[in-house]
C-alpha cells in the first residue's frame, strides 16, 4: 500500500496496485474564508479523479478547509459511485447531518475502536474536546496517525506512541504545522504582536518523540492567503525550508510537503515545487475581487445586531468571567459595544473600547452571524484584535473558543454546558487508557 499527500488536507491511502481505498478532507478546487484561502497546489484532474474513486471519505471536522461543500459536489460529479463518509462520533453532530441531506452515506466511527475499512486495514477515530478528531490508520506494513489540526493532548500523544511500539510497524505521522488561527492578528498600540514560528516548529516536533514517528509529512498548513487584507499573513507562514532549519528529531524522518510514502519499503518521493500548481487565473483575481465589491455594498441592519446580541447573551456569564469589562465590535461605519452586566449590545456612541475591540470586515461578520459560525471569523486572517494595555492575547483566544463551542451547541444553556463537559471529561478519562491494539 502507498499514502500520499495531495490539495491542502488531503491523506491518500492507496493499495498495492494504485486503486484507491480512502481519502481524507478533499479541499480540491476553489477557496473558503471569504476568498481569503486558497491552495498552494491544486491537484490536477487526475488526482481528483482517483480521490474521487475512493471507497471512503473521513471527514476530521467542521471547518470548510477540511469540509469543504464545493470539493464534495466536484468529487459526487466525478465518481461513479459516492465514497462513503466516514465521520467522527462527536456529541454534536451538525456535519452528519448536512452530508446525509446531501445525499452522501454517512457513517460514524465509534469513539477508540478499531473498524475495518477491508481485511488487513482498519481505521480508529479519536474525537478531541473541541470536535477535532485525529484519524488512526492500521495496515499491514504501517500505522498512520492523521493528527490534522487536532491538539491532543501530552497523553493522549504518549499513547499513539505507545500503541506504534506494541503493533511493532513503522508510523508515520501527518499533522498541521503554520498559524491558522488569531495568534498574528493581536494588536497592542496599532503595533502586531506577532506569536513568531518556534512555539509551531516545537510543536511538531513534540507531537513526533511522543507519537513515535518514523516519518513526518507537512500537512494541512498548504495555503496562500490572496484577499488584500490577508496576503500579510503569507509571511508569517511556516514553511518547509522552517521546517528543515529548526529539525531536531533525529528519530524522525522530515518528508516534504505533497510526499508519496510506499508502505512496505518506506520509500518515499516529493512532487517538485516548481510544477506546483496555485491556480492563479484571472478567474483567481476576478473572484476576490467580486468578493470585495460584495462587501462593499453589503449593509449591516438592527436584526444583525439583534442576531449578534442573542448568539452573545447565550453565553453571557462566561463572557462576564473572561471579559467584565466588555468589548467593541467594530465594522464598516458600525461600531458596538457589549455591556456584559446588562447582556447588551449597543450602539457604542462613547468610544468605549472594554478589553479589545475586534475589527472585522462587515460582509464575513454578516454571514457567519446570519449562519451561526461566529467563531470562525477567528481564522480567515482578517479579523484584527486590538487589545487594551492589560488584555492579554490567551484571553482573545480563549473568547474565540467559547464562540466556537458556542456555534457547535456545547454552550448556550446550563444543561448543554453540563452535558459537553461530561462528554469531554469522559473522552480525557478514556485517553488515560492504553488505545485497543
Amino acid at each position: 500500500m502507498q499514502i500520499e499527500t495531495l490539495g491542502h488536507a488531503v491523506m491518500l491511502l492507496s493499495r498495492a496496485d494504485g486503486t484507491p481505498l480512502l481519502a481524507t478532507d478533499p479541499w480540491l478546487i476553489g477557496s473558503t474564508y471569504w476568498r481569503s484561502w486558497w491552495v498552494e497546489n491544486y491537484p490536477s484532474a487526475d488526482d481528483i479523479a482517483r480521490i474521487a474513486g475512493s471507497r471512503y471519505l473521513y471527514l476530521t471536522h467542521e471547518h470548510p478547509d477540511h469540509l469543504h461543500p464545493p470539493s464534495l459536489r466536484k468529487i459526487a460529479e466525478v465518481a461513479a459511485t459516492r465514497p462513503e463518509v466516514l465521520v467522527p462520533d462527536f456529541l454534536e453532530m451538525k456535519m452528519a447531518d448536512y452530508l446525509a441531506a446531501q445525499g452522501w452515506s454517512v457513517r460514524r466511527l465509534p469513539n477508540r475502536e478499531w473498524v475495518e475499512l477491508e481485511p488487513g486495514v482498519r481505521a480508529m477515530a479519536l474525537p478531541i474536546w473541541n470536535n477535532d478528531s485525529i484519524l488512526l490508520i492500521d495496515t499491514p506494513d504501517a500505522l498512520i496517525a492523521n493528527i490534522n489540526d487536532a491538539k491532543p493532548t501530552q497523553r493522549e500523544m504518549l499513547a499513539i506512541g505507545d500503541l506504534k511500539r506494541r503493533l511493532g510497524k513503522r508510523c508515520i505521522m501527518l499533522r498541521s504545522y503554520s498559524p491558522a488561527g488569531p495568534s498574528n492578528n493581536y494588536f497592542r498600540a496599532g503595533e502586531r504582536l506577532s506569536s513568531g514560528k518556534r512555539g509551531y516548529l516545537r510543536a511538531v516536533q513534540n507531537a513526533c518523540r511522543r507519537g513515535g514517528a518514523d516519518d513526518f509529512i507537512p500537512f494541512a498548513s498548504q495555503v496562500v492567503f490572496r484577499r488584500p487584507d490577508t496576503d500579510w499573513a503569507n509571511d508569517f507562514k511556516v514553511r518547509y525550508a522552517d521546517l528543515e532549519q529548526a529539525w531536531k528529531e533525529k528519530r524522525t524522518r522530515l518528508l516534504r510537503p505533497y510526499s508519496r510514502v510506499d508502505l512496505p519499503s518506506g520509500k518515499a518521493s516529493a512532487q517538485d515545487p516548481a510544477n506546483f500548481n496555485p491556480g492563479v487565473t484571472e478567474r483567481t483575481q476576478a473572484l476576490v475581487a467580486e468578493q470585495a465589491a460584495a462587501n462593499a455594498a453589503a449593509v449591516w441592519t438592527a436584526e444583525d445586531t439583534n442576531r449578534l446580541e442573542v448568539q452573545l447573551r447565550s453565553i453571557r456569564w462566561p463572557l462576564l468571567g473572561l471579559l467584565p469589562r466588555g468589548f467593541q465590535v467594530e465594522t464598516t461605519g458600525v461600531k458596538l459595544f457589549w455591556r456584559p452586566w446588562a447582556g447588551r449590545l449597543v450602539s457604542d456612541q462613547d468610544a468605549r473600547k472594554g478589553h479589545f475591540t475586534l475589527r472585522v470586515p462587515l460582509l464575513p461578520l454578516k454571514e457567519a452571524v446570519t449562519y451561526g459560525h461566529t467563531g470562525d471569523l477567528s481564522i480567515p486572517m482578517f479579523t484584527e484584535v486590538h487589545l487594551d494595555a492589560s488584555t492579554k492575547p490567551s484571553t482573545g483566544d480563549a473568547f474565540f473558543m467559547l464562540l466556537i463551542l458556542r456555534d457547535y451547541g456545547y454552550l448556550g444553556s446550563l444543561c448543554r454546558a453540563a452535558r459537553w463537559a461530561r462528554w469531554a471529561l469522559c473522552g480525557m478519562l478514556k485517553a488515560r487508557r492504553p488505545l485497543p491494539l
